[in-house]
């Protein structure tokens, strides 16, 4: 009996002993779990950023837009396609569907749902991988805020701790207006509003709840649910979105299955940023991003208004495609795109037309394959890959005028064509007219004279094609269209429109070309008018007189008046700048212009009004907005500081010069080389210009209330032909955008300034005119400079006698 009392003190000692132990482990087991727990708690607490910080510096990435004058957008740039809406702009229904679909308990916890974690937890070891996630609003707006990637648990951990910290500083509201408005939603679309525009073309408020729902349903996986991408899933979730709402009774179940079948209005997916205007556009964001930076124009949200008006913007964009298209028929056909050989390179071609063209419309350019030559109809017959199309004589009328069936001759079967959709039949026959891409470029650009905002500007034929801008970027010689500076400056130094020249050959003791060892100068149709007015050799561009004009003032004069008008460049220190050997650029050379135009102001072309920062503040321009000039402030943009300054207009020649310029440039305009455009109806002054070989021609023209500068040539700069000339070519663009630009403005005469008088003169003699003076014009002169001989008889006409003023060799 004892032996079995002490043996089982010892089992009894010995399970003490073991308890002890265990409980010691235990215990110790416990501390170190706690420690270990504390110190990655400690180690979590001290890497993830203070939400303080974050919120008081969280600036999300939104939508730089540019407007047009009218306030419309024309473009936008972003790195998160993004608009700040408040959240009272958001409906409650599209608040609830968000709710409902990723947080249900989201008025509820604070920062962490426990049932959604133990939920998610055990799909994930059933599944044996993170396969599902229990995150709340609040963790899913740290993951956005922090770009947090992947399915991890050390994510979890940080979203976790940083989602109490952002309960604890923001109430359920703001947590739910920053969610909304960061959320990603595809495609691009970042945030409610940017998603509503993209998917549905409304704002925000407009939403409906079907609607809402279906963006709801996006959030967990924006591409799989796409309605791009799969519309069948998309719709499916939609339906789930709206179940729970029913569910936690946000909705009641007929308005459920109401917002379920109907069907949901999809835009097509934008392909492009830019709206309009394209190569303005790309002058001003150029312009943004060299200022402030790609940060600011892609991340800040800028507010750019820029100075373009669309009307006039579609008459030159519209104007230079007709121009171009008329002159590149005018210089013939230019074959095929390419010449297919073979049945199989055809069928292979034709392959790939069926893929490129299957969604052609009205308007369209497209391509065709010649597989027929019908010569006793005079017709083509093209496939278009999948589209048969015939083309009959009318369509092709301009290749060979009058040459009736040889211009068949042009054509073989295998040449595929460039062609324009007229209409289409079914799916099977299309009506065309061969139509080729032009070769030659052009460019435009239209600037208010009062203000010099540019309102319209095209850099070429097609931006889609050649985004090189030929209104900016392309310094070509300007030819007779540099002349009125001339013209101006020698005003300035006490000629007028009576001064007398002679229009005799000469030669000049230096080299121009590499091929000669002196220079001749000649006029454009290689005639001499012998003694000449002033003025006669401006209207009729003759580059004798201007040449002679140039040496008797001093070249050096006239690079600094031309420097005083605005040209910057460097000029040629010779007497060949008298004929516009400078290269020059559009805008440069539309500086003297407005100059003339503006009586004497310079005046400096912008295509910027106004440009605000992210929170509204006026970084450039006049503050158009709130109706405030502000001619100088500081502005701060991130770390940067910018003077904002408004063009003060400064006057770099009299008003009396600048309106006699612009008299004599009028008469171009009735009496000279401008003359087709006289047909414009209204007061405007102008000068053609062509280059040496027709490399260039151009047309600077304007109103009293707008200035257009045409350009046409090759971009390689060779030879558009003898009868390319600044008259033929670039005046016809002028018109046909000045018709439709100035369709809606009154009709305005050119100001008169004091100190301008008109004389009725002779216009062969340049004195006063008699009754029997075969041409008679009224002059313009500054008072005291008018002419007070009259003009003799004029068979008594004596070139000695009357040309003694004579400035020739």
């Amino acid at each position: 009996m004892k032996r079995i009392t002490k043996k089982k003190r010892k089992e009894s000692a010995f399970m003490m002993k073991t308890l002890r132990l265990v409980l010691r482990v235990s215990f110790a087991s416990i501390a170190l779990s706690l420690g270990l727990g504390v110190g990655v708690l400690w180690y979590y607490t001290k890497v993830i950023p203070d939400v303080k910080s974050i919120l008081k510096h969280y600036e999300p990435s939104t939508v730089t837009t540019f407007y047009a004058r009218d306030n419309s957008v024309i473009a936008e740039f972003f790195s998160e396609k993004r608009y700040i809406v408040p959240l009272e702009s958001v409906p409650k229904h599209v608040m609830d569907a968000f709710v409902a679909a990723e947080d249900q308990h989201f008025y509820k916890h604070k920062g962490i749902d426990y049932w959604g974690i133990a939920r998610a937890l055990g799909r994930n070891v059933l599944a044996g991988e993170v396969v599902q996630g229990g995150s709340t609003i609040t963790q899913q707006l740290t993951r956005s805020i922090l770009r947090y990637r992947g399915r991890s648990y050390s994510r979890k951990i940080k979203e976790a701790l940083l989602a109490f910290r952002i309960e604890k500083n923001l109430s359920k509201d703001e947590i739910l207006y920053l969610y909304l408005n960061q959320i990603f939603l595809g495609h691009g679309a970042y945030g409610v509003e940017a998603a509503a525009q993209m998917y549905f073309h409304k704002s925000t408020p407009e939403l409906t709840v079907a609607e809402g729902a279906f963006l709801a349903g996006l959030a967990p996986a924006p591409n799989t649910y796409s309605p791009y991408n799969n519309s069948e899933q998309g719709k499916n979730r939609q339906k789930y979105v709206l179940r729970r709402m029913v569910e936690d009774g946000y909705i009641p179940e007929a308005k459920a299955t109401e917002a379920w079948q109907q069907p949901l209005p999809l835009y097509p997916q934008p392909s492009d940023t830019v709206y309009a205007a394209p190569y303005f556009v790309e002058q001003v964001r150029r312009h943004i991003e060299s200022k402030y930076g790609a940060h600011a124009l892609y991340s800040q949200g800028l507010k750019v208004y820029t100075t373009v008006e669309l009307g006039a913007q579609e008459a030159a964009e519209g104007a230079v495609r007709r121009g171009l298209e008329r002159l590149d028929k005018a210089e013939g056909y230019h074959g095929p795109l390419r010449k297919l050989t073979g049945p199989g390179e055809v069928e292979a071609y034709l392959t790939e037309l069926f893929d490129r063209q299957s969604k052609l419309q009205p308007g369209d350019r497209a391509e065709g394959v010649v597989t027929a030559v019908i010569k006793s109809k005079r017709e083509l017959r093209l496939d278009l890959g999948g589209r048969i199309a015939t083309v009959r004589p009318d369509d092709y009328a301009w290749l060979a005028p009058g040459e009736g069936r040889s211009a068949l001759r042009l054509f073989a079967v295998g040449d595929v064509l460039p062609l324009h959709i007229k209409k289409l039949s079914g799916e099977q026959e299309a009506t065309v007219a061969l139509d080729p891409e032009p070769g030659i470029q052009g460019s435009i650009l239209a600037t208010d004279v009062k203000t010099g905002e540019v309102r319209a500007m095209a850099g070429g034929y097609d931006y889609s094609k050649s985004q090189f801008n030929r209104a900016t970027q392309a310094k070509r010689q300007p030819g007779s269209a540099f002349k009125p500076i001339i013209y101006a400056a020698a005003l300035e130094k006490g000629f007028t429109a009576s001064t007398m020249m002679y229009d005799t050959p000469v030669v000049l003791p230096f080299r121009l070309h590499d091929d000669e060892e002196m220079w001749k100068p000649r006029n454009f149709e290689k005639e001499f008018q012998g003694p000449t007015t002033f003025r006669e050799g401006l209207i009729h561009s003759r580059n004798i007189v201007t040449v002679k004009i140039l040496r008797e003032i001093g070249v050096d004069a006239a690079i600094e008046f031309a420097r005083r008008v605005g040209v910057s460049v460097d000029l040629d220190r010779n007497l060949s700048l008298a004929l516009g050997s400078s290269a020059l650029t559009s805008v440069e050379l539309s500086l003297p212009y407005l100059v003339f135009a503006s009586g004497g102001r310079r005046v400096e072309p912008t295509f910027i009004r106004a440009v605000y920062g992210r929170s509204g503040e006026l970084l450039e321009g006049k503050d158009i907005l709130h109706g405030k000039s502000v001619p100088k402030s500081i502005v701060q943009l991130g770390d940067q500081q910018y003077e904002v300054k408004e063009a003060t207009g400064e006057q770099v020649m009299t008003p009396q010069i600048a309106y006699l310029t612009t008299h004599l440039m009028k008469e171009v305009i009735w009496f000279g080389t401008g003359h087709p455009v006289s047909v414009l109806g209204r007061p405007a002054a102008g000068k053609t210009g062509t280059t040496t070989d027709s490399r260039d021609a151009w047309f600077v023209g304007y109103t009293p209330q707008l200035l257009a500068t045409v350009w046409v040539g090759h971009d390689d700069a060779h030879s558009m032909g003898g009868r390319a000339t600044g008259t033929a070519y670039a005046a016809p663009i002028w018109l046909d955008f000045m018709q439709k630009a100035l369709e809606s403005e009154p009709v305005e005469e050119f100001t008169v300034p004091e100190g301008i008088v008109f004389v009725k003169i002779d216009a062969d003699s340049g004195l006063r005119a008699i009754d029997s003076s075969r041409k008679v014009v009224y002059e313009a002169y500054l008072a005291g400079s008018e002419p007070q001989q009259y003009a003799p008889e004029p068979d008594q006409l004596d070139p000695n006698k009357f040309y003694e003023n004579d400035l020739g060799f």
